[in-house]
């Protein structure tokens, strides 16, 4: 049985609507012990072309999850975050871990050659088979890159 969910985007993700308040009645309702935030920020996703911006305002999301924090008793509230990676973003996100006291960090691989996966031009570009095996090249690469 599951009784934590540590990977939630909310509102303050372009991918999420739900507010932390609504995971948190949700977990309560669940009977989970702990749940993690972690809303996106992709440095140098092309937001312009998917019409997606995965970036927010870090001080008011940790402020949110504050006020959150001091009314739980018996669930567990931690603040993380779900960072693309990419080789020329490292150094925004080491600065970005640096600077905030993130609970958990998601490295995920959200673009292949700047293009989103997600999206039939991704497959129409390469076909299933190159396209499963350049995702799989490209997060590998990620593995390898100097980032924790």
């Amino acid at each position: 049985m599951i009784h934590s969910d540590s990977h939630m985007h909310t509102s303050f993700s372009s991918d999420g609507e739900a507010s932390m308040t609504d995971y948190i009645k949700c977990a309560r309702a669940k009977k989970l012990s702990s749940l993690c935030f972690t809303d996106h920020i992709d440095y140098g996703f092309p937001s312009e072309k998917y019409h997606m911006d995965f970036s927010f305002d870090v001080d008011a999301y940790f402020s949110a999850a504050a006020k959150l924090k001091s009314n739980l008793s018996g669930l567990s509230v931690r603040i993380g975050v779900e960072l693309g990676l990419k080789e020329d973003i490292l150094p925004d996100a080491r600065k970005l871990t640096g600077q905030y006291p993130f609970d958990f960090v998601i490295g995920s691989t959200h673009l292949v050659d700047d293009t989103d996966p997600y999206y039939d031009e991704y497959w129409e570009r390469y076909g299933e088979a190159e396209g499963i095996r350049r995702y799989y090249e490209v997060t590998y690469q990620n593995i390898l890159l100097p980032f924790d």
